[in-house]
């Protein structure tokens, strides 16, 4: 019975190392949402889908991050949704002043 005790703490104890470790490691934001948004603002802009999943894809993040992967999206000052604040302040430079316009995905126009 000791024996079946130590297995399941162990077991449990690795499963929350995993969790808090992920916590931890550069994660990129949602690429399937951001491209699905590219597509739409693409199709209202008039611009070819392929342009912009080229575009989409090939995009580096601005700098080095360490994000966590709880998800609490952000409406930018540019319409776009990020995955929380920090993915915000990762992927957009300083210098094109974009703000958080409310905590939530922003409405496609």
């Amino acid at each position: 019975m000791k024996s079946f005790f130590t297995i399941c703490l162990q077991a449990v104890l690795f499963l929350i190392t995993c969790r808090v470790m992920a916590q931890f490691f550069p994660t990129t934001p949602l690429s399937a949402v951001q491209l699905a948004a590219n597509r739409n603002k693409a199709l209202r802009q008039g611009v070819s889908k392929a342009t912009t999943e080229k575009e989409a894809v090939n995009v580096p993040p601005k700098r080095d991050c360490v994000c966590s992967k709880i998800y609490d999206p952000v409406c930018a000052s540019n319409n776009e949704s990020y995955y929380n604040l920090c993915y915000l302040e990762c992927r957009v430079p300083p210098s094109l002043n974009v703000t958080v316009v409310h905590q939530g995905n922003c409405i496609p126009f």
